[in-house]
């Protein structure tokens, strides 16, 4: 009988499913939904009565047209707001491996009615990774741009399914396993929420100072690229996930990254905030890999402490903050 509160993003607070109330929705929450449920969440609590429906309800109800289309053209029409969007077939010569993966399962033909639909259905990111047979949640991104597809955000998915007895009471059973089983991970996810809501002028200002700490004990720098050369050998399946999510970057991030990672050359202030805009989002797609990757630099420092590499520039484990 318990549901989420998202009074923060990142802490979460469990109170029961018959709280989230169109009213408590529209005082609270109401920035998170679609237009087009505003409106009839609008409509739904004006009417006097205790037998209200629910989000979930009225989300079906609202979306039932779209659930029933025989085709983009006929969605298209009914809700003018989709009026943008670009069948996937106007880019069938694209050697997209999103593009593959779907032709191994379905007709190109039929791929974005049925996608639209699943959004609206409300179906997860990782479900839909599984369903289309993509390698990771980067494809969805790339097609979401491409085919000019704005689904649902996150929290109002997460919003619709508290107000359902059944749904809710698996996403609090969920939560609560996910911190009891794995405290560090939840107080990790916390963090990485603090950590984004810095300053950017902070961030850029440390930035310049290691940057010029580096300079003057090059031995920090060399201790920096063997930790991290070890780190990422640990993870391989994040350089995969990387790879993909670079490959759907636009021209000028790609070559900010050929200027600073092949070239090694010294980026502009702006570069740098693109750069850093880049590895944030990364970051927000795939919590997770934040926690292994983190797990995976300890081991690292460890092994390589044991091993005697570290020491051997002179430093000890602690040396330059890193």
């Amino acid at each position: 009988m318990n549901i989420l509160n998202l009074d923060t993003k990142y802490n979460f607070n469990f109170n029961a499913a018959s709280d989230i109330t169109l009213r408590y929705i529209l005082e609270k929450r109401s920035q998170y939904l679609p237009e087009r449920i505003l409106e009839a969440v609008k409509i739904a609590e004006a009417k006097s009565g205790i037998n209200q429906p629910t989000l979930k309800e009225l989300h079906n109800d609202v979306y039932q047209k779209l659930f029933d289309s025989k085709s983009l053209e006929e969605a298209k029409e009914l809700y003018p707001e989709f009026s943008d969007i670009i069948n996937i077939t106007e880019f069938e010569g694209n050697r997209s491996k999103a593009l593959k993966a779907i032709k191994a399962i379905m007709p190109l033909k039929d791929f974005t009615l049925q996608y639209l639909k699943d959004l609206y259905l409300l179906i997860t990111e990782d479900n839909l990774v599984k369903k289309y047979g993509f390698s990771n949640r980067s494809l969805l991104i790339w097609l979401n741009q491409k085919l000019h597809i704005k689904k649902p955000n996150g929290e109002y998915n997460i919003l619709v399914k508290m107000t359902d007895e059944a749904e809710n009471n698996k996403v609090a059973e969920f939560s609560r396993q996910r911190i009891k089983n794995n405290p560090e991970a939840h107080r990790a996810m916390s963090k990485k929420g603090a950590e984004a809501q810095k300053n950017s002028d902070v961030a850029e200002k440390k930035r310049q100072q290691m940057k010029a700490f580096y300079q003057i004990h090059p031995q920090y720098a060399e201790k920096t690229k063997i930790i991290s050369t070890r780190t990422w050998e640990k993870c391989p399946e994040i350089k995969r996930a990387f790879s993909e999510y670079t490959s759907i970057q636009n021209d000028i991030t790609r070559k900010i990254l050929e200027k600073r990672i092949k070239n090694k050359q010294d980026l502009t202030e702006n570069e740098e905030k693109i750069i850093a805009s880049y590895y944030k989002k990364f970051w927000e797609m795939y919590p997770e890999y934040l926690i292994k990757y983190s797990d995976a630099r300890k081991e690292a420092i460890e092994e390589l402490t044991k091993e005697g590499l570290i020491s051997k520039l002179g430093l000890d484990n602690s040396g330059g903050g890193m």
